[in-house]
């Protein structure tokens, strides 16, 4: 589509902090050089990845970079749902939130939050034109409109299985709705996760893995978290949490799980407070940034992750 209109795009090899920067402020001391992009579509992990690369710099660069990324028309987050904490960090030097949206192969892109208006940090924003959404009775969104698919190939069983009686696709995402903000209040979706493994059933509750993850992510020690819910006799599933830190306090001393535990506990519901925390140098994930949780609970309890004390 940008080059039907004129555009360029740039596709970096490979990905790193410091040649983003570099490459999104332009070279203007190179004749002829690239000017600045004024769109990027990332995932979360670039955009946490990114703003550690900001703490490090020093005044002059730092206000470089904010000229430089308020230079971009539109910046996308994608894959997953982004962290609240680093939507805001990001609208506190690039003066609004990245637009976030939701889209699957089977509905295209059903909902999102204006390129133009308002943006609810923490939510995907109302549906698109045409489009029409709505929750289940179990919490699960459900989306209907001209960009859904018609079937899977030869599969009939698993094409009547993905629709409801109306003819909603069930895109398996458990989500919750926010009122917009006046005149129109417009229906914004939450998406609290995964069905089949962001939603932990502990203790009777069904507690949101990406709700845990996006408020223990406030700690400015942590560079990165992925909660998961393992099997256990007395609770169900019991809420683990792996972490990483960043770059701020590698080399000193890192908090102990009980301080992450006492973060918690002022921000959280019991319930919905870690038991279990674990420490990595880095969260796996897949080329997309996706976090595969059902690999993660398979390497937790073949004890792979060192326990945090």
């Amino acid at each position: 589509m940008p080059l039907a209109y004129g555009g360029t795009v740039d596709f970096m090899s490979k990905f790193t902090p410091s040649a983003w920067w570099t490459r999104i402020k332009g070279s203007k001391s190179i004749p002829n050089g690239p000017s600045p992009p004024t769109v990027f579509m990332g995932v979360p992990p670039m955009y946490n990845y990114i703003l550690a690369q900001y703490d490090k710099m020093d005044d002059v660069r730092q206000a470089e970079a904010r000229r430089a990324v308020q230079g971009l028309r539109l910046a996308i987050s994608g894959s997953s749902a982004c962290p609240v904490p680093i939507l805001e960090r990001w609208r506190a030097i690039a003066g609004d939130y990245l637009l976030e949206r939701f889209g699957m192969t089977e509905i295209g892109m059903a909902v999102s939050n204006p390129l133009a208006g308002p943006r609810l940090a923490g939510t995907v924003g109302p549906p698109l034109p045409l489009v029409t959404a709505k929750l289940s009775g179990s919490g699960e969104l459900l989306v209907k409109g001209p960009t859904l698919f018609k079937e899977y190939w030869r599969r009939p069983e698993a094409t009547q299985e993905a629709f409801d009686e109306d003819g909603f696709f069930k895109t398996g995402d458990a989500s919750s709705m926010r009122l917009g903000p006046l005149p129109d209040r417009l229906p914004y979706y939450v998406i609290e996760g995964r069905l089949s493994v962001d939603i932990i059933k502990c203790l009777g509750f069904k507690v949101s893995a990406l709700h845990v993850e996006s408020v223990i992510m406030e700690n400015p020690s942590l560079a990165e978290i992925a909660v998961v819910g393992v099997k256990d006799d007395s609770y169900g599933e019991r809420i683990v949490a792996i972490v990483a830190f960043s770059d701020k306090v590698k080399g000193t001393r890192k908090p102990s799980a009980n301080e992450l535990r006492e973060f918690s506990v002022d921000r959280l519901a019991p319930y919905q407070v870690p038991r279990d925390w674990h420490v990595v140098d880095a969260i796996p994930r897949n080329a997309m940034g996706k976090v595969n949780k059902k690999d993660l609970v398979k390497r937790l309890i073949a004890g792979e992750f060192e326990s945090l004390k």
